[in-house]
């Protein structure tokens, strides 16, 4: 080869080498650290805002019977199934309730409430960042809208009921999943790679989203809204692609009424049509109120009065304003889709909670605005993004109020968020903050109360239970519970009266009978009390502590052999109870069997070595058959544990050793 050949072909050489270095990409240091100021300041701010409920403890709204009461938990090998299988509390929410049991689980079968509420923040802490994500991705990357979007979901007093409440666990899990269906759909549009995966992904988010909460059955619908704000032309792959989620979401949604019809649903005539149109109006204009001036929130919100067959004013208002603000919105797609795509986001995500169909006893509840406020805010997010690249001065200009009111309100919100927290403490501090506010909230009063009577703080439970009397309460539970008060006060006489009453409101109230019938044991009525056990047994078959009562009636009554029956039944379930050994062998006894008598105070000592009861019981038994040395040896026993045993007795086995030796 020649020298200028060799020379070419080493110019050549360094051409490329030097074109690959020209056209290789420069690392873009600001690339991803443009998004570490703005996610460092939503999470922390987040953090802030939710500290308080770490430290909160479990309340008896719902917690009991999601968590604290629930026999799924209580005996985990024998019901996990049933978390597949079961409505808890009038809902069905499947991956809710295996969530809790993964928690319960790792904490060693102990509800340690720090725990769950860890949990809730994360997934709180979580959603933030998604939200963050979704709105970049809807924006076309504009970080100062996902931004403000993110920050004000995070801090939110009006999410505090989602995030603070461990039983409301489903609407932070859901959302998670719901928000991580949309970016993956927003993804599948504007992406042509792995379109099937992206779809069956979107599919599997959606479902986990509405097994953790049926209230995610509207998403196939917001995805028609994403295909409307992308401009995505009207195809009947567009339609078909739809349908699987179309079906779940119907089957999903018969399920959800089946489990709430069961007593949350009222029944449509309760309310005219008229009515439920206001209701409805009126939700969706209190939640954009609460939106931007988040006071006077409470955990309960009562619906209004109606007066002659009238509601307040506000409510009217809120119909006659809907379909004017529906005008506005449809005009504003001369210039923009944001603004509809915020509104409908809003109102799709809102609707099945807007009481049009009441559920529940309350009006509103800020947890419902957990997932619509994205929409809302995403319209306030483009509303600042617009002033801020806008092309004319003023309007540019103006931005700079704009930061003022969102830094401002960010810190309020965060400061009120915060505090909010706070309130979900304990049971005691829940329910004083909404009678605080409504007075008049018979499910205040009461949660209140049992709340004091488990605590022990008779006189303060009183109060509320009183005060439910006042208010003519028709709640059967409110006079039981009244009752027990009473009857740990010894007064028996007001004690019958609250179970009679709780029974005439309520014949089936399995609780008002047994506790009529254990006073009236206390009584000494026996008869009286037996009649009530018999009623109770008959509302619950299998429960154990009815028959170990009625066993002791029947004791009392001298019906031994019936007494014999029960107290064997107790053992079949119960065959480690001391007690049910003893008192079947007074039975025996009583019978003149006593052999039977002595096996089981036999057992009960086995049991319980210590049993004196029990060993003086055997002591009399060995004296009947003669055996005057085991007899003695027991009565000594029975009488170094505490057992009140004469000295004549001692002395007169004494001598019967002696005279038989």
């Amino acid at each position: 080869m020649s020298n200028k050949k060799k020379f070419q072909k080493n110019i050549k050489f360094k051409d490329n080498k030097a074109s690959k270095q020209q056209i290789k990409p420069k690392r873009n240091a600001t690339g991803f650290n443009k998004f570490i100021l703005p996610l460092a300041v939503v999470v922390l701010a987040t953090f802030f805002s939710f500290y308080p409920s770490l430290k909160n403890d479990f309340t008896n709204w719902d917690d009991p019977t999601y968590l604290l009461e629930n026999p799924i938990f209580l005996n985990m090998q024998k019901n996990f199934n049933n978390i597949f299988t079961s409505f808890i509390s009038c809902n069905y929410h499947p991956l809710t309730m295996l969530s809790f049991a993964m928690e319960y689980k790792l904490c060693d079968y102990v509800f340690k409430p720090e725990v769950f509420h860890a949990t809730n923040v994360i997934l709180h802490l979580i959603n933030t960042l998604l939200v963050f994500w979704f709105i970049f991705l809807l924006s076309n990357k504009k970080i100062e809208v996902a931004f403000i979007v993110s920050l004000f979901f995070g801090i939110h007093p009006m999410h505090v009921e989602s995030v603070t409440w461990i039983a409301e666990r489903k609407d932070v899990l859901y959302t998670m999943f719901y928000l991580l269906a949309l970016i993956t759909y927003i993804k599948y549009l504007k992406s042509d790679e792995r379109k099937i995966l992206k779809l069956i992904l979107v599919f599997i988010f959606f479902a986990l989203s509405v097994l953790a909460k049926a209230v995610a059955v509207t998403l196939p619908v917001v995805m028609l809204l994403l295909d409307y704000y992308y401009q995505r032309k009207l195809t009947l792959k567009l339609i078909l692609e739809k349908i699987p989620f179309l079906l779940f979401s119907g089957i999903m949604g018969f399920i959800a009424v089946e489990a709430q019809k069961t007593d949350a649903i009222a029944k449509f005539g309760v309310f005219t049509l008229l009515q439920r149109f206001e209701f409805a109006s009126y939700g969706f204009f209190a939640y954009i109120y609460k939106l931007f001036i988040p006071v006077n929130l409470s955990a309960f919100y009562p619906y209004p009065t109606i007066v002659n067959g009238g509601l307040p004013l506000i409510y009217n208002i809120s119909l006659g304003a809907l379909p004017v603000l529906i005008v506005l919105v449809f005009l504003s797609l001369k210039r923009t889709r944001i603004i509809a795509f915020g509104f409908l986001f809003y109102l799709i995500t809102i609707a099945l909670v807007l009481q049009f169909v009441s559920v529940g006893a309350a009006i509103t509840a800020d947890r419902y605005a957990y997932l619509p406020y994205i929409g809302l805010l995403f319209m306030i997010g483009m509303g600042y993004s617009w002033f801020h690249n806008n092309p004319i001065p003023l309007f540019r200009n103006l931005k700079y109020v704009f930061i003022i009111l969102i830094l401002g309100s960010a810190c309020i919100f965060s400061y009120l968020t915060n505090q909010r927290a706070k309130i979900w403490k304990n049971t005691d501090t829940l329910w004083t903050d909404v009678l605080n506010k409504y007075w008049f909230i018979e499910v205040a009063h009461k949660n209140r109360g049992n709340y004091y009577a488990q605590k022990g703080m008779y006189a303060e439970a009183l109060v509320d239970y009183n005060a439910l009397d006042s208010m003519k309460s028709k709640d059967a539970k409110v006079f039981s519970n009244r009752g027990n008060i009473f009857g740990l006060q010894a007064k028996w006489d007001k004690s019958l009266a609250d179970y009679s009453r709780s029974i005439q409101l309520d014949k089936n109230n399995s609780d008002a009978y047994l506790n009529r019938a254990i006073t009236y044991s206390m009584m000494k009525e026996y008869k009286k009390a037996l009649e009530d056990y018999n009623i109770a047994i008959k509302f619950i078959p299998n429960a154990v502590k009815l028959y170990q009562n009625r066993a002791f009636t029947y004791l009392s009554l001298g019906e031994y052999k019936k007494a014999i029956d029960d107290y064997s039944y107790c053992i079949s379930q119960l065959p480690n109870d001391t007690n049910t050994y003893f008192f079947r062998g007074v039975a025996y006894f009583n019978l003149k069997n006593y052999k039977e008598a002595l096996n089981d105070n036999n057992k009960a000592i086995e049991l319980k070595p210590n049993y004196y009861n029990a060993i003086y019981n055997r002591s009399v038994i060995y004296k009947i058959l003669g055996k005057y040395k085991e007899a003695l040896e027991d009565a000594r026993r029975a009488k170094e544990l505490g057992y009140p045993i004469t000295d004549s007795y001692i002395k007169e086995l004494t001598d019967k050793v002696k005279t038989k030796i």
